[in-house]
This record gives structure tokens, sequence and C-alpha cells, in this order.
């Protein structure tokens, strides 16, 4: 684990999941318990679960200055992508303001041609992922004392039902470490 962070910018999101029948984690694959996953740490770090979390909560307000300052957080994915991008503080404000020009954009295609996935919101959505990647680009990636790029960490343990099926995840832990993109 990793404790001397310059923390400016975003970082990657990495989750594992406990694998049931060994006592080891395995990366969250599946985009649905990405989701499911993402959504916790978003809404966490938003004040807006209702389950709060202030084990991890802490976690991430030391290692982040500018969360600190400015509470809020957003994850986002550029278009081919399957690890989120976390982006806290004060960078949000950029991602809600490409994001309004996106919304706009769709609401007055839909109202004009009273169908979605017209040529005006393919455009609008391709700017949007040009403006996003060019944001993510320039944007300063967390590393470490040693200039290295690193991962938050997000380690979860399955929720199953009584028929067996996956319920959700419940937080075990978290880290920031020095790892490559397992996908």
């Amino acid at each position: 684990m990793i404790k001397n962070i310059s923390f400016t910018g975003h970082t990657r999101i990495q989750f594992y999941a406990q694998h049931p029948k060994r006592n080891i984690y395995v990366p969250v694959l599946k985009k649905e318990n990405i989701r499911k996953c993402q959504r916790f740490v978003i809404q966490n770090l938003n004040g807006t679960a209702k389950e709060k979390n202030q084990e991890f909560i802490n976690f991430y307000k030391q290692m982040d200055r500018d969360y600190a300052r400015n509470n809020c957080a957003r994850t986002v994915y550029e278009e081919d992508d399957k690890l989120p991008h976390l982006i806290t503080g004060s960078d949000t404000d950029y991602l809600e303001e490409i994001g309004k020009t996106l919304g706009m954009a769709k609401a007055d295609a839909f109202d004009k041609t009273g169908k979605r996935g017209s040529y005006e919101e393919k455009a609008a959505q391709k700017q949007y992922y040009q403006d996003l990647h060019k944001f993510l680009k320039n944007c300063k990636k967390v590393r470490d004392k040693d200039g290295d790029t690193v991962f938050l960490n997000v380690f979860f343990k399955p929720k199953y039902s009584r028929t067996e099926k996956l319920k959700g995840f419940e937080y075990v832990g978290s880290a920031f470490q020095k790892t490559q993109n397992l996908f």
C-alpha cells in the first residue's frame, strides 16, 4: 500500500471481489458489477449513500486534498474503456459543463425529430467524448513519490441471496497501489 501520494487530477479505479471458494480477490469484470461497485464509491464520496462507510470516506480524504476541500466526485468512462476514471474536487465542474452541452443537444434533437439517435445527437456525443478524452489526457494522474502512476483498488465481498444470486457487494477495504491495467 502506498501512503505518500501527490493527488491532483484523477485516478483510475480497479474493483476486486473475494472469490467465493478461495480466500483471494479477483478483478470484477462484468460491466454491471463494475457499475454496482462504482455506485458505492460515488455515493459514499458524494454523501448520498443510504449507509455511509466512514472508513472509506476518511481514507479517501486523507489521500486527496482536492476532494477534502470540495466533496464532489464523478466517474467517467472513455468510449471503449473498462476501467472508470475517478474525478474529484474542482475538476468535476468541467465534467458537468461538457455533460450539460451533451444533454441539451440530446433534448433539442429529440424535440425536433421525436427520435433518439439523430445525427445531431451523435455529433454531440462524439464531441463530448473528444472533450472528455482531451480533459483526461491533460489532467494530472495520481502518482506516488517516485512519479509512478497508481490506481485506487477497492475490495469487496459479494453478497448473495438465498437462491445464490448476486445481490451486491460489501466493502472490505481500499488501497492505492502501483498496478498494471488488468483488463
